[in-house]
C-alpha cells in the first residue's frame, strides 16, 4: 500500500516508466516443488507461472491498472494494457543437462556424484546445510516428503524413514499413471517427469504508458523478490521481499 501511494498518489518519481520484477525461487526449493513435488507436471497442477507466479502478476497488475483511488465511489475505469507476451522453457532439469558421471543412476541414494551434486535428495532433505532434518527441522520440506515424521521415535528412526522414502524410485516398467500420481523425493533433478518451464519471461506493455517485466527463475541462489520501478524523473525505487506469504503450507 505505502508503494503504490508513493509511486501514484505522491507520484515521488515522476510518471512510472517501466516496472522490473523478479522472482527468483531458489534453486533447491524449485527442485523440490516443481522438478520432484507437486507442480512438476501441467497436466496435473498448472504451469509454474500459474503455481508460483501469479500472486506476483496479480500485485503488479494492481500497481499498474488500478485507478489511483480505487475505492472511491467515481473511481476511474481500470488501464488495462494493451500486450502480454511470453516466453519461457525447461531449460535446466532435462535429461541433456545431466552430469555425465552420474551414468545410468535415475535416483540421488545410488548416484556417485550425490556426495557433491547440489541437488542431492540427502543433502536438501536430511543434510544440515539447509532445511534437512539434521538440522532439526521436521516441518516444510521435510514433512512433504515424510508426513509422519513427527510419529518416529527417536532421531535415528526418523532419519532411516525419511532415506527409506528417499529411495522410492521407479524404472521403464512403472505405468505412467503411477508415476504420476506421487511425488518421488529422491528422484535424479535430471531424470524426473517434470515439464513445466524453469526459466520464463513476461511482459506487459501499455500503449503510452509503462513496460512491465516480470522474470520467475529457478536455479538463483536464493529465493526473494525484487521489484524496480523507475519514473520520468530519472529514479528507481527498489523493493524486495525474501517470504512468500503463506510459504509454511507450501508443498
Amino acid at each position: 500500500m505505502l508503494l503504490r501511494k508513493l509511486l501514484l498518489k505522491d507520484r515521488v518519481i515522476g510518471d512510472v516508466l517501466s516496472v522490473v520484477h523478479t522472482e527468483p525461487v531458489g534453486w533447491w526449493h524449485f527442485a523440490h516443488s516443481y522438478v520432484r513435488g507437486n507442480w512438476r507436471r501441467e497436466r496435473t497442477s498448472a504451469p509454474s507461472l500459474l503455481t508460483k507466479s501469479c500472486h506476483d502478476i496479480d500485485i503488479l497488475l494492481w500497481l499498474l491498472c488500478s485507478p489511483v483511488d480505487c475505492w472511491a465511489e467515481n473511481s476511474q475505469q481500470p488501464h488495462l494494457p494493451s500486450t502480454v507476451s511470453s516466453t519461457g522453457s525447461l531449460h535446466h532439469f532435462k535429461r541433456a543437462r545431466k552430469p555425465r558421471e552420474a551414468g545410468t543412476a535415475t535416483n540421488c541414494l545410488s548416484c556417485p556424484v550425490e556426495p557433491t551434486c547440489k541437488y542431492s535428495a540427502k543433502r536438501i532433505y536430511v543434510g544440515e546445510e539447509l532445511a534437512g532434518l539434521e538440522t532439526g527441522n521436521k516441518g516444510w520440506p521435510v514433512r512433504i516428503v515424510l508426513p509422519d515424521i513427527e510419529s518416529y521415535g527417536d532421531e535415528y528412526e526418523a532419519r532411516q524413514a525419511l532415506l527409506a522414502e528417499l529411495a522410492n524410485d521407479y524404472d521403464a516398467t512403472t505405468p505412467e499413471h503411477e508415476v504420476a500420481r506421487r511425488s518421488w523425493y529422491g528422484r535424479c533433478v535430471y531424470e524426473c517427469d517434470n515439464d513445466v518451464c524453469d526459466e520464463q519471461i513476461v511482459t506487459i506493455s501499455w500503449e503510452d504508458d509503462a513496460v512491465e517485466e516480470t522474470t520467475p527463475g529457478s536455479t538463483r541462489p536464493l529465493p526473494g523478490r525484487t521489484s524496480k520501478t523507475a519514473g520520468k524523473q530519472g529514479y528507481s525505487i527498489p523493493v524486495q521481499s525474501t517470504k512468500t506469504m503463506g510459504e509454511g503450507i507450501l508443498a
